[in-house]
């Protein structure tokens, strides 16, 4: 059998055999940690939305124009 053949069988035993589905990451530490049993988590209060900022003289940005950076209000 020549080295060519060969690599014809191999390739073509690894293309028929089926593939099995590989387990996400996730599902894998999952499976690791299972034995350890789970722990429950609160979850925090919800707050109010944050207001939003005002433009004003403590507001302010910056653009750049070329090689200078100038203060914009």
């Amino acid at each position: 059998m020549t080295e060519e053949e060969e690599a014809r069988l191999i390739l073509a035993e690894a293309v028929a055999r089926e593939a099995t589905p590989q387990k996400g990451l996730g599902t894998a530490i999952h499976e690791l940690f299972k034995p350890f049993g789970g722990v429950e988590l609160g979850l925090p209060p919800r707050e109010a939305p944050r207001r939003q900022a005002r433009g004003g003289d403590a507001s302010c940005s910056t653009a750049v124009s070329g090689s200078r950076a100038r203060r914009i209000r």
